[in-house]
């Protein structure tokens, strides 16, 4: 997942960058979890509080939309019709994300068994 987020441009020097790959493989995992309740899975495996994530996170997000190259993100996030606003909440993001990740490994010949 972090080297799918590397792609799109998001900077892994930001913590941020390292809670969005968490919470995006929690969301493979289950998709129906709130998002209150990926957070606080996430600040349990960091040992950090869960607004900490929430605030990294939107952070990476916010700076991802403000300064990488705008194609490297919506050629992979645009294919989903959910995203009609441009604009992306950290809930919003990691679900497109994952489910572009999803997508891309499936057409890629992997099996839904090996996805993470």
């Amino acid at each position: 997942m972090k080297d799918y987020l590397l792609k799109m441009g998001l900077d892994p020097s930001l913590r941020g960058f390292h809670y969005l790959a968490a919470l995006c493989e929690d969301y493979l995992q289950d998709e129906e979890k709130s998002v209150v309740r990926r957070y606080a899975d996430v600040a349990k495996r960091f040992n950090v509080d869960w607004k900490n994530v929430e605030r990294c996170a939107r952070f990476a997000v916010d700076r991802l939309v403000d300064t990488a190259p705008m194609h490297l993100y919506t050629s992979r996030l645009m294919a989903f019709p959910a995203l009609d606003t441009g604009s992306y909440t950290v809930g919003k993001f990691v679900a497109l994300a994952a489910l572009a990740y999803r997508r891309d490994l499936l057409a890629s010949g992997v099996t839904p068994l090996a996805l993470p």
